[in-house]
């Protein structure tokens, strides 16, 4: 059985104003090239949702949201896909060590985003929808308030979750406490934080198994 305990779930105090890659995980992770260019892929298409080049310039409202929706799957599928290009990616510069699934991960954020790719590929189809957020920015140590539209998943229920076969694998207990927690804090901070920060968490992850330098 799988375990993820509520207390390993990353504290999220801050959201990215810059949906980007760590600089660590830039500068290590493309010794992997196909699973850099997977969590390359998965980031572009959290900047799409949050309105990156106006979620494909003119479309028309319902249009966007389409596409938002679009590229929620496509980020989620890219990020969950990092775990095979890895086996390639060891395999084509002869590493022989076992790979790192997202499921040995303690981090239950990285369980409960592959189970949401599980979710968008297999059960159900997530809507999205937007609050403003008020943020205070600081670059280069000049404080700026600004506002932006924050996307969340306003259709997803602890109930989805549990439906998916992959459910029987974790403790009851342990799966609802983390899957609440995930849901209060992708509507506070937008899903494309909680996917940035899984993409960047499981890339260092991957970095540190393997002692990249």
């Amino acid at each position: 059985m799988l375990s993820i305990n509520i207390y390993d779930f990353p504290t999220i105090d801050y959201g990215h104003v810059f949906v980007s890659l760590d600089e660590k995980v830039k500068n290590k992770l493309p010794i992997f090239p196909q699973t850099y260019s997977r969590a390359e892929c998965a980031m572009r298409f959290c900047w799409f949702i949050s309105g990156g080049e106006d979620t494909l310039f003119h479309a028309d409202l319902d249009r966007k949201n389409r596409l938002r929706e679009g590229f929620l799957r496509a980020a989620l599928a890219e990020f969950v896909a990092m775990e095979e290009t890895l086996v390639r990616d060891l395999d084509s510069i002869n590493i022989n060590k076992p790979t790192i699934k997202i499921k040995n991960s303690s981090n239950p954020l990285l369980h409960i985003l592959r189970e949401l790719r599980n979710l968008e590929i297999h059960l159900t189809s997530s809507t999205l929808s937007a609050e403003q957020r008020n943020f205070m920015w600081k670059p280069f140590g000049e404080e700026r308030n600004i506002t932006t539209n924050i996307w969340y998943i306003d259709n997803l229920h602890l109930s989805d979750f549990l439906q998916l076969r992959n459910a029987k694998n974790y403790d009851l207990v342990e799966l609802e406490a983390c899957v609440n927690h995930f849901l209060v804090e992708q509507k506070n901070w937008g899903i494309c934080e909680m996917i940035l920060r899984g993409i960047n968490l499981y890339s260092e992850e991957i970095i540190d198994k393997f002692n990249i330098q």
